[in-house]
Protein backbone atom coordinates (compact mmCIF):
# COMPACT_ATOMS: atom_id res chain seq x y z
CA UNK A 1 0.00 0.00 0.00
CA UNK A 2 3.04 2.19 1.21
CA UNK A 3 4.51 1.82 -2.47
CA UNK A 4 1.14 2.39 -4.26
CA UNK A 5 1.32 5.56 -2.82
CA UNK A 6 5.02 6.56 -3.36
CA UNK A 7 4.50 5.87 -6.91
CA UNK A 8 1.39 8.34 -7.36
CA UNK A 9 2.45 10.88 -5.05
CA UNK A 10 5.06 12.29 -8.08
CA UNK A 11 2.07 11.92 -10.61
CA UNK A 12 -0.54 13.76 -7.97
CA UNK A 13 2.19 16.50 -7.59
CA UNK A 14 2.72 17.13 -11.47
CA UNK A 15 -1.00 17.28 -12.44
CA UNK A 16 -1.66 19.55 -9.05
CA UNK A 17 1.12 22.01 -10.71
CA UNK A 18 -0.14 21.80 -14.26
CA UNK A 19 -3.43 22.84 -13.56
CA UNK A 20 -2.57 25.73 -10.94
CA UNK A 21 -0.45 27.44 -13.37
CA UNK A 22 -2.17 29.84 -15.36
CA UNK A 23 -1.02 29.91 -19.02
CA UNK A 24 0.51 32.99 -20.29
CA UNK A 25 -0.13 34.78 -23.23
CA UNK A 26 2.34 35.90 -25.96
CA UNK A 27 2.44 39.47 -24.30
CA UNK A 28 3.40 37.53 -20.88
CA UNK A 29 0.28 38.59 -19.31
CA UNK A 30 -2.40 35.78 -17.91
CA UNK A 31 -5.71 34.58 -18.81
CA UNK A 32 -4.28 33.86 -22.99
CA UNK A 33 -6.91 31.92 -24.00
CA UNK A 34 -6.25 28.91 -26.86
CA UNK A 35 -3.26 28.97 -28.23
CA UNK A 36 -1.99 31.29 -25.72
CA UNK A 37 1.25 29.93 -24.24
CA UNK A 38 4.66 31.55 -23.10
CA UNK A 39 7.16 32.64 -25.95
CA UNK A 40 9.72 30.35 -24.33
CA UNK A 41 7.56 27.21 -25.29
CA UNK A 42 6.66 27.95 -28.83
CA UNK A 43 9.50 27.60 -31.93
CA UNK A 44 12.03 29.82 -32.14
CA UNK A 45 14.39 30.80 -34.98
CA UNK A 46 16.89 28.02 -33.81
CA UNK A 47 13.72 25.34 -34.25
CA UNK A 48 13.59 26.43 -37.51
CA UNK A 49 16.33 26.08 -38.94
CA UNK A 50 17.04 22.98 -37.27
CA UNK A 51 13.46 21.79 -39.07
CA UNK A 52 15.29 22.46 -42.17
CA UNK A 53 17.41 19.34 -41.41
CA UNK A 54 14.78 17.30 -42.29
CA UNK A 55 14.91 14.89 -45.01
CA UNK A 56 16.57 11.20 -46.74
CA UNK A 57 20.44 11.27 -46.89
CA UNK A 58 23.23 9.20 -47.40
CA UNK A 59 26.08 8.90 -44.83
CA UNK A 60 29.57 8.42 -45.23
CA UNK A 61 31.64 7.15 -42.31
CA UNK A 62 34.80 7.36 -40.70
CA UNK A 63 35.59 5.59 -37.27
CA UNK A 64 38.66 5.71 -35.35
CA UNK A 65 39.15 2.46 -32.69
CA UNK A 66 42.30 4.40 -30.84
CA UNK A 67 44.17 7.33 -31.67
CA UNK A 68 46.59 7.32 -34.70
CA UNK A 69 44.63 4.09 -36.35
CA UNK A 70 43.55 4.14 -39.56
CA UNK A 71 40.06 4.89 -40.12
CA UNK A 72 37.54 2.52 -41.15
CA UNK A 73 35.11 3.56 -43.24
CA UNK A 74 31.17 2.90 -43.81
CA UNK A 75 28.36 3.50 -45.26
CA UNK A 76 25.04 4.42 -44.20
CA UNK A 77 21.38 6.08 -44.47
CA UNK A 78 19.78 8.34 -42.50
CA UNK A 79 15.83 9.79 -41.64
CA UNK A 80 15.37 13.49 -40.40
CA UNK A 81 12.48 14.15 -39.24
CA UNK A 82 11.06 17.29 -37.52
CA UNK A 83 8.80 16.26 -34.52
CA UNK A 84 6.82 17.89 -31.86
CA UNK A 85 5.14 20.69 -34.10
CA UNK A 86 8.40 21.52 -35.21
CA UNK A 87 10.29 21.71 -31.53
CA UNK A 88 12.49 19.07 -32.32
CA UNK A 89 14.55 17.51 -35.04
CA UNK A 90 14.39 13.20 -35.09
CA UNK A 91 17.40 11.25 -36.55
CA UNK A 92 16.53 7.58 -37.40
CA UNK A 93 20.55 6.34 -38.37
CA UNK A 94 21.27 2.82 -40.47
CA UNK A 95 24.51 1.47 -40.95
CA UNK A 96 27.16 -1.29 -40.11
CA UNK A 97 30.09 -0.58 -37.13
CA UNK A 98 33.04 -3.78 -36.60
CA UNK A 99 30.54 -6.04 -39.31
CA UNK A 100 27.24 -5.29 -37.15
CA UNK A 101 23.74 -3.44 -37.72
CA UNK A 102 24.25 -0.45 -36.62
CA UNK A 103 20.70 1.48 -35.76
CA UNK A 104 20.44 4.73 -33.71
CA UNK A 105 17.81 7.59 -32.89
CA UNK A 106 18.50 10.83 -32.02
CA UNK A 107 16.90 13.37 -30.74
CA UNK A 108 18.09 17.29 -31.41
CA UNK A 109 16.32 20.45 -29.77
CA UNK A 110 17.09 23.94 -28.30
CA UNK A 111 15.57 24.87 -25.18
CA UNK A 112 14.45 27.78 -25.34
CA UNK A 113 14.78 28.45 -21.30
CA UNK A 114 18.53 27.61 -20.59
CA UNK A 115 19.28 28.95 -24.70
CA UNK A 116 21.12 25.62 -25.06
CA UNK A 117 21.29 22.92 -27.80
CA UNK A 118 20.01 19.43 -26.46
CA UNK A 119 20.88 16.24 -27.70
CA UNK A 120 19.52 12.74 -26.97
CA UNK A 121 21.42 9.40 -28.57
CA UNK A 122 19.86 5.71 -28.16
CA UNK A 123 21.27 2.55 -30.44
CA UNK A 124 20.99 -0.97 -30.66
CA UNK A 125 24.26 -1.71 -30.12
CA UNK A 126 24.21 -0.01 -25.91
CA UNK A 127 22.01 -0.18 -22.90
CA UNK A 128 22.69 3.71 -22.45
CA UNK A 129 21.20 6.70 -23.45
CA UNK A 130 23.45 9.42 -24.16
CA UNK A 131 22.25 13.36 -23.70
CA UNK A 132 24.63 16.28 -24.50
CA UNK A 133 24.02 20.19 -24.32
CA UNK A 134 25.78 23.02 -25.78
CA UNK A 135 25.97 25.99 -27.82
CA UNK A 136 26.78 28.17 -31.31
CA UNK A 137 28.07 30.91 -32.21
CA UNK A 138 27.70 31.50 -35.60
CA UNK A 139 23.44 31.29 -35.45
CA UNK A 140 23.45 27.49 -35.68
CA UNK A 141 25.71 26.34 -38.67
CA UNK A 142 28.02 25.10 -36.51
CA UNK A 143 26.55 23.17 -32.78
CA UNK A 144 28.71 22.27 -30.66
CA UNK A 145 27.87 19.86 -27.66
CA UNK A 146 29.70 18.08 -24.71
CA UNK A 147 28.75 15.58 -21.95
CA UNK A 148 29.37 12.35 -20.73
CA UNK A 149 28.73 9.10 -22.44
CA UNK A 150 29.05 5.02 -21.91
CA UNK A 151 32.35 3.00 -22.91
CA UNK A 152 30.50 -0.26 -22.81
CA UNK A 153 33.99 -2.13 -23.60
CA UNK A 154 35.70 -0.54 -20.58
CA UNK A 155 32.68 -0.11 -18.49
CA UNK A 156 32.91 4.03 -17.94
CA UNK A 157 31.84 6.46 -18.60
CA UNK A 158 33.98 9.46 -21.29
CA UNK A 159 33.76 13.08 -21.87
CA UNK A 160 32.88 13.36 -25.20
CA UNK A 161 32.09 16.26 -27.61
CA UNK A 162 29.76 16.14 -31.03
CA UNK A 163 30.11 18.86 -33.33
CA UNK A 164 27.66 19.56 -36.37
CA UNK A 165 28.55 21.78 -38.87
CA UNK A 166 26.52 22.81 -41.57
CA UNK A 167 28.44 22.89 -44.68
CA UNK A 168 25.51 23.73 -47.40
CA UNK A 169 21.27 23.31 -47.28
CA UNK A 170 22.36 19.63 -48.42
CA UNK A 171 25.37 18.13 -46.75
CA UNK A 172 26.41 18.92 -42.99
CA UNK A 173 28.92 16.76 -41.15
CA UNK A 174 28.98 15.28 -37.35
CA UNK A 175 32.44 14.74 -35.88
CA UNK A 176 33.01 12.96 -32.52
CA UNK A 177 35.66 12.91 -30.35
CA UNK A 178 36.15 11.53 -27.06
CA UNK A 179 39.05 12.64 -23.88
CA UNK A 180 39.06 16.33 -21.58
CA UNK A 181 40.58 18.92 -23.51
CA UNK A 182 44.46 18.03 -23.48
CA UNK A 183 43.83 14.32 -24.59
CA UNK A 184 40.65 14.58 -26.61
CA UNK A 185 40.95 12.58 -29.84
CA UNK A 186 38.57 12.24 -33.12
CA UNK A 187 36.72 8.97 -32.81
CA UNK A 188 33.81 9.46 -35.85
CA UNK A 189 32.84 11.34 -38.31
CA UNK A 190 30.06 11.16 -40.57
CA UNK A 191 29.02 13.36 -43.48
CA UNK A 192 25.56 13.33 -44.41
CA UNK A 193 24.30 14.39 -48.01
CA UNK A 194 21.21 14.69 -48.88
CA UNK A 195 19.08 12.57 -51.41
CA UNK A 196 17.67 14.20 -54.46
Amino acid sequence: MKIKVLLLLPVALVAGLLAARPLLSEEGKEGGGEGAMPETMQPGPEHAALAKLAGKYEVSGKFWMEPGAEAVESKGTATMTSIMDGRFVQQDYEGAMMGMTYKGTAILGYDRVTKRYTEHWIDNLSTSATFLTGTSEDGGKTIVLSGKMSEPEAGVQVTTRWVHTQKSDDQFVFDMFFGEKDKEHKVMELTYTRKK
